[in-house]
């Protein structure tokens, strides 16, 4: 396990508790799906866990130690486990991309070469290296959240919490964003995103964790997407793969276009 919150329980001044005793976990090199309604603490979970926001109980754990909210411990924490926002707005501040992704990396007191170097892989890892030198006034507002996420991942992160990074985005950018997701994790990032589309959650994740009613509900993803009370509770919906198997009456449980495609294909071969 590298990131853990640990029966947490998180408010906002005058307000009761968004989360009440939650648990969420993130295992080394995760895809994670976090799911919820709007309001249901989704972004407060991600901010417990990035350190941005203080639990009232509970913990926040980093390899096995508790985070510590002194200095030290913020800013190591920090480095380790970084957020992307979901308006790439509240995070872009540079005139243009290389000054933008290099920020982090500069205020670790690094070297020009090693600054300069970080960046390079951050944009080549989110498929943007021709942005490089675009004010970022003039980027699109999927270029702009791709960006954001290059910013991040300059820091070289264990742990990347993205909130919504998919929201807004065309289908092309869409399938942008996944392919940059892909990389990500094919060289070792461990992922928690927050989203509220079920078919890219049940395409794209490991597991899933479920917000509703203060509490977390985490597991594999087409075990948790498969209870409908929990689906119900949450105010999702089931994702139109696992609807559509259920309805014909599919022995599999497919997760994208391509294998619902071959289980269909499959259930109407003739047989021998």
């Amino acid at each position: 396990m590298i990131l853990l919150a640990d029966q947490i329980t998180a408010s906002y001044p005058g307000s009761k508790p968004v989360l009440r005793q939650a648990t969420c976990a993130l295992g080394r090199g995760t895809r994670l799906a976090l799911l919820g309604a709007n309001g249901s603490g989704k972004t407060t979970l991600l901010r417990c866990l990035s350190g941005a926001h203080k639990v009232d109980a509970g913990e926040i754990v980093l390899d096995g130690v508790a985070l510590k909210r002194d200095k030290k411990g913020l800013r190591e924490h920090r480095r380790r486990v970084q957020l992307v926002l979901q308006d790439p707005d509240d995070q872009l501040f540079s005139a243009d991309v290389t000054q933008d992704v290099a920020f982090g990396p500069l205020n670790l007191g690094l070297s020009e070469e090693e600054v300069l170097h970080r960046v390079h892989e951050a944009l080549e890892l989110l498929g943007i290296t021709h942005l490089a030198e675009r004010p970022t006034h003039q980027l699109s507002y999927g270029e702009r959240k791709r960006v954001t996420i290059a910013g991040a991942v300059a820091m070289r992160p264990d742990v990347l919490l993205l909130d919504e990074p998919t929201a807004g985005l065309d289908p092309s950018g869409v399938e942008e964003t996944r392919a940059a997701l892909e990389r990500l994790t094919a060289q070792g990032t461990t992922i928690l995103l927050a989203t509220h589309d079920v078919d890219f959650a049940l395409s794209w994740a490991d597991e899933v964790a479920v917000v509703a009613g203060g509490q977390v509900e985490q597991g594999p993803i087409l075990e948790v997407l498969a209870d409908t009370d929990l689906v119900r509770r949450a105010h999702l919906r089931q994702p139109w793969q696992l609807e559509l198997a259920v309805g014909l009456g599919l022995a599999v449980r497919p997760r994208t276009t391509e294998e619902m495609l071959a289980a269909l294909n499959s259930s109407h071969r003739p047989t021998e």
